[in-house]
């Protein structure tokens, strides 16, 4: 049953799609709770603001999550518009304790999107730890 999954973890999935991507926060929305979400898509050419939306569409859904954790190093298209869509999924888990997002050599995010990421967290009350790393 999916919605007895309390740890999801994909690592280093070099070739999925945003089709992929869509199955993976559809599946999301059928959750309520999720202790621990790692996704791991370091140097995937394929991840996309799209498939940041569509993520951050099942986030919207968990009525629980207590630890984010997302590698995207070296995906070269995301944009600030991705990151701001992913900030609204978080902004609505309030049982929100560790965020690391890693956006290494994402050359087309700027200062923008960290402006929307740092709205949304602050609201986060129960937040104990955030790691972010946007360095070129």
């Amino acid at each position: 049953m999916i919605d007895s999954i309390k740890f999801l973890i994909i690592h280093r999935c070099d070739d999925i799609t945003e089709e992929g991507l869509k199955s993976l926060g559809e599946s999301l929305q059928e959750l309520k709770s999720l202790h621990s979400l790692k996704l791991d898509f370091a140097t995937c050419k394929q991840i996309t603001d799209q498939c940041l939306i569509v993520l951050s569409e099942g986030l919207k859904q968990l009525v629980s999550l207590k630890s984010i954790s997302l590698i995207c190093d070296g995906c070269e298209d995301i944009t600030d518009e991705g990151i701001k869509n992913l900030s609204q999924g978080l902004q609505r888990l309030g049982s929100l304790q560790f965020i690391a997002l890693n956006f290494t050599m994402c050359g087309k995010i700027t200062d923008i999107a960290l402006g929307s990421l740092s709205e949304s967290l602050k609201n986060l009350h129960c937040l104990e730890f955030i790691d972010l790393d946007f360095s070129q």
